[in-house]
């Protein structure tokens, strides 16, 4: 069968014209060849409607399309608009680098090389044939060409090394150079170390290791129960340390201390700390067994 609004050429071992209902149901290992968006459809049943230029792919579809696999429980093609929408355990595969998207409801807009969801959705990395990293959020949109994934709505992104868990309503997760943006309250957990940062916006870069905060920061050091607040501040996962500056005020539990001053470095887990200015220039170092 070739469909007349599109270079699309189906096979199936058994076929159905429906000529009140105006479409043809064929049945059997589809295969449909989509030639002018490049991509081999499969299921074992189709439904074409021609006055709509809709195809329906159910029971276990799969589409490749370059460097992008799809499967899932059943598939709309839209062909005039060159739109699929996919339905029911969704896993799209994409290459270079590895990366999965799970959902139970993803379209794909095939001219624009983007994947957009409003249903929960896991976006896995793959590095070794071992998943480093995972991000899930309520809705999501990725590109294709930047690999950018944008995550809304309780978005949460898991990195297994290093060991951190960032979270907010709103992110921008750049897979190609590992960077996380947040325009939005954000907040990060160092896992083993107990240490937990938020900041109204922050900008993480994992290839150089470092987060950036901003606007009402706060670091707290659970262990030894300090806390540093201040303006700006940012965090270098291989030292576990900080550099912060502006409003900078740092209270802990063990030993009992509170000092305030305009700029400050050191580490919240409890080795040390310096803090510099509070409107005498003065340098206060503070020196704790973790």
């Amino acid at each position: 069968v070739q469909t007349c609004a599109l270079p699309i050429y189906i096979k199936a071992l058994k076929g159905e014209v429906y000529q009140e209902e105006k479409k043809i149901l064929l049945q059997g290992d589809i295969v449909a060849d989509d030639l002018e968006n490049k991509v081999l459809l499969r299921g074992q049943e189709l439904e074409w409607l021609p006055e709509e230029n809709l195809l329906i792919i159910r029971y276990n579809f799969t589409g490749e399309h370059e460097d992008v696999i799809g499967a899932a429980e059943a598939a709309q093609i839209f062909t005039l608009d060159r739109r699929m929408e996919l339905y029911g355990k969704v896993v799209m595969k994409v290459e270079k680098p590895l990366i999965n998207l799970r959902s139970e409801k993803l379209v794909w807009m095939m001219n624009q090389g983007q994947f957009i969801t409003d249903m929960p959705v896991a976006i896995e990395r793959i590095e070794d044939k071992e998943i480093t990293s995972r991000a899930f959020a309520d809705g999501s949109g990725f590109d294709l060409n930047t690999k950018i994934a944008i995550l809304r709505q309780n978005a949460q992104v898991v990195f297994s090394e290093p060991p951190l868990q960032i979270s907010s309503q709103e992110m921008s997760w750049d897979l190609d150079k590992e960077t996380i943006k947040s325009p939005t309250k954000v907040t990060v957990l160092e896992k083993e170390e107990k240490i937990v940062l938020q900041g109204n916006k922050g900008e993480g870069d994992l290839q150089n290791k470092t987060f950036d905060l901003e606007g009402n920061v706060v670091g707290i050091g659970e262990k030894n129960g300090s806390q540093l607040n201040s303006d700006r501040l940012t965090w270098y996962f291989e030292t576990e340390s900080f550099d912060a500056e502006g409003n900078v005020i740092y209270r802990q539990l063990d030993p009992p201390f509170n000092v305030v001053g305009s700029k400050a470095k050191g580490q919240l887990k409890g080795e040390n700390v310096v803090v510099t200015g509070g409107g005498r220039n003065v340098v206060t170092e503070i020196f704790t067994d973790e």
